[in-house]
């Protein structure tokens, strides 16, 4: 199977378990991860469209930082 995404063969693969992507390689953002924390964080973005360009950073910083401590809590899970 072609990759979706050449850039970026994390995203083909997920695109390869039946995930849907759109035209551009992009998951959308209503995918569930099985993980509350990193779903909450992904839903901030939905959002972002309805934001002022300068209020994204500050958006994307606090979805950083919640992936962040997720992914820092993974092995007590």
């Amino acid at each position: 199977m072609e990759p979706v995404n050449q850039s970026n063969p994390e995203i083909s693969e997920t695109a390869e378990s039946g995930a849907s992507v759109d035209s551009q390689g992009l998951l959308p953002l209503d995918v569930q991860t099985g993980d509350p924390r990193v779903d909450a964080a992904i839903a901030e973005l939905r959002d972002l469209d309805q934001l002022p360009v300068s209020d994204h950073p500050a958006v994307f910083t606090q979805v950083h930082r919640a992936l962040q401590d997720a992914m820092l809590t993974l092995d007590q899970d």
